[in-house]
């Protein structure tokens, strides 16, 4: 099978151009009204030609597998931070991120133990979660150190 970032690399422009339909673009912009409240530190897995990453508030970091797409990113929006990464290895300590945002990711990530994890937090429902934090921890702190 082609890995993604090889297959990202030779059809760079047209999936580029497949992010510009409005469809696309109204996902984006929805999937950034989908974040918590008050998150900073956010990465945009598989963020491809920056458009989603672009939805988020300033400093959110795209990252993608693919040099093409992080080019395009770029381009888009040259002050945008990126990053070349693998999502099945992140470069970032477990709890240091306030938010991972992810537009057309899942298919992509070859290790299907990963992507099931992944379904299985999708199938909380979202405001179940969200009243559950809004009633224990109304300000969002990072409760970390106080578990461990």
């Amino acid at each position: 099978m082609l890995r993604s970032s090889a297959l990202f690399q030779a059809v760079a422009l047209p999936y580029e151009l497949l992010t510009r339909h409005p469809v696309w673009q109204r996902h984006c912009a929805r999937m950034a009204l989908e974040l918590p409240r008050g998150a900073r530190l956010i990465l945009d897995l598989g963020c491809g030609p920056g458009n989603s990453t672009v939805q988020l508030p300033a400093g959110a970091v795209g990252g993608d597998h693919a040099f093409s797409m992080l080019h395009r990113a770029r381009r888009l929006e040259p002050r945008m931070p990126l990053l070349c990464l693998d999502a099945i290895a992140l470069p970032v300590r477990s709890g240091s991120l306030d938010a991972v945002t992810f537009h057309s990711v899942l298919y992509l990530i070859s290790d299907q133990a990963a992507v099931l994890r992944e379904k299985q937090i999708e199938e909380w429902r979202r405001d179940w979660k969200l009243n559950l934090i809004e009633r224990d921890n109304p300000q969002w702190r990072d409760l970390y150190e106080e578990l461990t």
